[in-house]
């Protein structure tokens, strides 16, 4: 299955997704995970198997999506496209 992982911050360093996120891939699954990037990082990457897309982003107006409901709902308009391009099953 091809799953996509939303994260409200940068990626990485959060180990509980990565966690999460390297336990699928080694039961035979597709994961790609779309995070803010606050820094230089690489906009696509593969790391561990994973599929990281990365959205530039200043970290002030990134911090005014505290709660998750917020996040989700400043994101809307890429939803649907990062599950498109990424034939995601789940997201």
């Amino acid at each position: 299955m091809r799953i996509g992982m939303i994260l409200d911050h940068e990626f990485p360093p959060d180990m509980r997704v990565e966690n999460e996120a390297l336990s699928l891939v080694k039961s035979g699954h597709k994961v790609t995970l779309l995070s803010y990037n606050f820094s230089n990082l690489l906009s696509n990457e593969k790391y561990k198997d994973i599929e990281i897309k990365r959205i530039n982003i200043n970290k002030k107006y990134a911090g005014k999506f505290k709660y998750q409901d917020n996040f989700l709902n400043a994101m809307r308009m890429y939803l649907k496209k990062y599950k498109a391009l990424n034939k995601l099953n789940r997201l």
